[in-house]
C-alpha cells in the first residue's frame, strides 16, 4: 500500500491523499480508496497486504471490516474527550478544531465526559525507549549510510548508543505501572478521543516546532507528538481521521483510541464520525464545516 498526491505532476500542491493497493511487479494500480471503511476492506482481502491483527487465537478480520462500514448505535459508548490529556500544549486553532469535533460527537448522540488518565507527559519514558531500540535497530547502519543520512539522524541514533540496561529494565517497569492505569481508566471508558497533533504540520526541513500553545519545546527529539505517545506504550489501538483545518490552511486530525485488543469499537466510533464528517466536505467547504480551504504551496 503506498500514499500518493493527486496531483503527481506537483507534488507540493497536495490537494488530497489517497491509498493505493499496486501489483509490485507490473506497477498495476489495483485499488484505490479514500475512506476508512474500503481501507479496512483491502486489508481484508489477499492482495498486497492483509490484516493479521490475532485476538485469542482468532482472525478479527471480519469484525474489523464490519466495524469500519456497518452504521451502528454509539449512543450506549462512553466516550472521554481531553484536548490535552492533561500535560500537553495545544496550540489554539487544534484546539478549535477539536471543540467542533466535540460538538459533532455531541450531534450524533454520543455520552461525551471531560476526562483523561491521571499521568504526566510521558516524553522521558518514550524516548528511553525510541532511543535504546533506535540504536538497536538503526545504529548498524552508520559506518556504511551516515553519509547519507539528513542532517541530525545519526545524531538521534547514537542518542541510544551509551544507555546502560539498567535503564532500560527500570523503564519496562515504568512502562508496565503506566499502562496499568491507562488500562483501569478504559474499564470506565470505552474510548477516549483527542487531537492527534498537537499543532499543524511544520516546514520539513526542522527537526521540531520552537514552542506549541508558546510553550517551548525540546528541539532534539519529539516532544511536539506528545498525544500520540499514550497508545503506543500501552499497546492500545489508535486511529486518527480528519476534523479539520488550522488557522494556516493545513489538516488537523482526531485521535481516537480505545482499550487493549478492543480495535473494532475504535472504528465504529471513527467511521460514525467520518460519515457525519467526511473529509471530502472538509476540503471542498461541504455543509457543517467552514474550515479553511488547503492553502497550495
Amino acid at each position: 500500500i503506498q500514499v500518493v498526491s493527486a496531483n503527481p505532476a506537483d507534488p507540493a500542491k497536495v490537494t488530497q491523499v489517497r491509498a493505493q493497493v499496486v501489483n509490485e511487479k507490473s506497477k498495476e494500480v489495483l485499488f484505490e480508496t479514500r475512506t476508512i471503511g474500503f481501507f479496512w476492506l483491502l486489508f481484508a482481502m489477499n492482495i498486497r497486504v492483509r490484516l493479521a491483527v490475532v485476538n485469542a487465537g482468532l482472525d478479527n478480520t471480519a469484525a474489523y471490516v464490519a466495524a469500519a462500514t456497518e452504521e451502528r448505535d454509539i449512543s450506549s459508548l462512553r466516550i472521554a474527550y481531553s484536548v490535552d490529556m492533561g500535560f500537553a500544549p495545544v496550540d489554539p486553532d487544534v484546539r478549535t478544531a477539536f471543540a467542533r469535533a466535540i460538538d459533532t460527537l455531541s450531534n450524533l448522540g454520543c455520552n461525551l465526559t471531560e476526562a483523561h488518565p491521571s499521568t504526566e507527559n510521558p516524553i522521558t519514558m518514550w524516548n528511553l525507549f525510541a532511543l535504546c531500540e533506535g540504536y538497536a535497530s538503526e545504529g548498524p547502519l552508520l559506518a556504511e549510510w551516515e553519509s547519507q543520512m539528513s542532517p541530525g539522524t545519526a545524531d538521534i541514533i547514537r542518542a541510544g548508543r551509551d544507555l546502560a540496561g539498567w535503564e532500560y529494565v527500570d523503564g519496562l517497569h515504568a512502562r508496565g505501572a503506566y499502562t496499568r492505569i491507562w488500562s483501569e481508566f478504559f474499564t470506565d471508558f470505552d474510548l477516549l478521543v483527542s487531537p492527534c497533533m498537537q499543532l499543524t504540520a511544520f516546514d520539513i526541513d526542522i527537526l521540531s516546532p520552537a514552542s506549541i500553545d508558546g510553550r517551548p519545546v525540546d528541539p532534539f527529539f519529539d516532544d511536539w507528538c506528545s498525544l500520540m505517545l499514550p497508545a503506543n506504550l500501552t499497546g492500545q489501538p489508535a486511529i486518527s481521521i480528519p476534523m479539520g483545518f488550522g488557522d494556516d490552511g493545513l489538516p488537523v486530525g482526531l485521535q481516537v483510541m480505545g482499550r487493549r485488543y478492543d480495535d473494532a469499537t475504535v472504528m465504529t466510533l471513527a467511521a460514525a464520525f467520518e460519515r457525519a464528517a467526511p473529509w471530502k466536505s472538509l476540503v471542498d467547504g461541504g455543509s457543517g464545516f467552514e474550515y479553511p480551504r488547503v492553502i497550495e504551496r
